[in-house]
């Protein structure tokens, strides 16, 4: 079971049922500022409760730190060092967020202060786990479905490798990617009409 929650008194309330996931976990207060109602309880609610938590971080990373400054960063930080599970996911779909921009949104995880191998967990075996489908995806290894992509470099030091997929490979059949519709640089997405 998922809750979508901003504001801190959802996200209580979501932990109280314990929820599987928290989609976004602003901690918006009243004033509806991201990041403006951070409770370290609640934070430690959630890491006991092993409940995952997926920021939802995107192409607007950027517009949302022009708009609360440091909010987003205390937020995405606070539940990560209260050791809450961060799980990699973008909203997708959203005005301007098309879904072939997914690698965006783990450079806005970077931006933040998240480690690089905590990112690539996030976006693997622990959204794997999220989901309930880690006995057969989220890392490589026999018996399970052979997803995994091929990159040109190592995104453990450099996430922005990501960018530039070489190969796909979905339960044991390989495909080759068309040009990426996203910019190489930035966490902006393409002028124009995304993917339909």
């Amino acid at each position: 079971m998922a809750a979508h929650a901003h504001g801190t008194q959802g996200i209580a309330q979501a932990v109280a049922a314990r929820v599987d996931t928290i989609e976004h976990c602003s901690f918006a207060g009243p004033d509806r500022k991201y990041g403006s109602d951070l409770d370290p309880a609640v934070v430690d609610e959630i890491a006991a409760a092993g409940i995952y938590v997926c920021p939802a971080m995107n192409v607007h990373a950027l517009t949302i730190r022009d708009r609360f400054g440091d909010a987003l960063d205390k937020v995405i930080m606070g539940l990560y060092s209260g050791g809450a599970q961060i799980i990699a996911g973008t909203d997708a779909g959203i005005d301007n967020c098309p879904h072939g921009a997914y690698v965006p949104g783990l450079e806005a995880l970077a931006m933040v202060g998240l480690p690089a191998a905590e990112i690539l967990e996030a976006a693997t075996l622990r959204a794997a786990s999220a989901l309930g489908v880690d006995d057969r995806a989220g890392t490589i290894e026999p018996g399970k479905d052979a997803d995994l992509i091929a990159v040109r470099g190592d995104p453990r030091s450099d996430l922005s490798v990501l960018r530039h997929i070489e190969l796909v490979v979905t339960r044991g059949t390989e495909h080759r990617p068309a040009a990426p519709r996203v910019r190489a640089a930035g966490l902006a997405a393409p002028a124009g009409p995304g993917p339909r």
